[in-house]
């Protein structure tokens, strides 16, 4: 099942299921395409922290937030990969930063510009449940090309199936874009402890250069 609602004042859109008492996803596209809740049989399983307007405000995680393009935190704000310069010190550039001023987390987040190309119920499987894919066009913006100059779209895919819910991502890469731009990943706050496996960085791909 899918649904539209609104959720602190942003459209937001649902996926449903209801297997093991009740399973809803929210998303909110015009925030980052951040997965903003999480619930079973009612019970919100993902931490709130300042919730969804003080995540759009000020860049404080909750939920479920897409990390774009680099994931966790990077040892400096410029460098050179594949030949092209980063520079993340760019004036008026939203860049999050821990403690000791590293940049983290991406330059997508709580980014408006999402343009959502599917919402849909599952349609011929066992399970209920829904799919919601949105697009970003990193290329169009000029500012963070400027930032990170790698032009490429991705595409975000949730899918609820059952009491599952799956999200993937994919990139392609504007004609002179190289693979290295493609390192992201999730943040995913939980409002109680769950065990999670180990994530690992993608194949063939260039790492940036960490903090450690």
């Amino acid at each position: 099942m899918v649904s539209e609602r609104s959720e602190e004042g942003f459209p937001a859109l649902t996926l449903e299921s209801e297997a093991l008492g009740g399973v809803e996803a929210i998303f909110v596209p015009e925030a980052g395409m951040v997965c903003c809740s999480l619930r079973h049989r009612g019970e919100e399983l993902l931490g709130q922290r300042g919730g969804l307007g003080k995540y759009v405000e000020a860049g404080s995680t909750m939920g479920i937030p897409f990390l774009h393009p680099w994931a966790n935190r990077l040892g400096r704000s410029r460098f050179e990969l594949d030949g092209r310069e980063v520079d993340l010190e760019l004036e008026g550039l939203h860049v999050k930063r821990d403690d000791g001023g590293l940049p983290m987390h991406g330059l997508l987040t709580a980014a408006r510009g999402w343009q959502v190309e599917r919402h849909l119920e599952l349609e011929g499987g066992e399970e209920d449940g829904g799919v919601l894919a949105a697009s970003f066009d990193f290329g169009a913006y000029p500012r963070l090309l400027e930032a990170f100059p790698f032009p490429h779209r991705v595409e975000i895919e949730a899918r609820l199936e059952g009491a599952e819910l799956t999200i993937s991502w994919r990139r392609q890469a504007g004609s002179h874009s190289p693979s290295a731009a493609a390192v992201a990943g999730w943040s995913c706050e939980w409002g109680r402890p769950i065990p999670l496996p180990r994530s690992t960085r993608p194949p063939n791909s260039t790492p940036l250069p960490s903090s450690r």
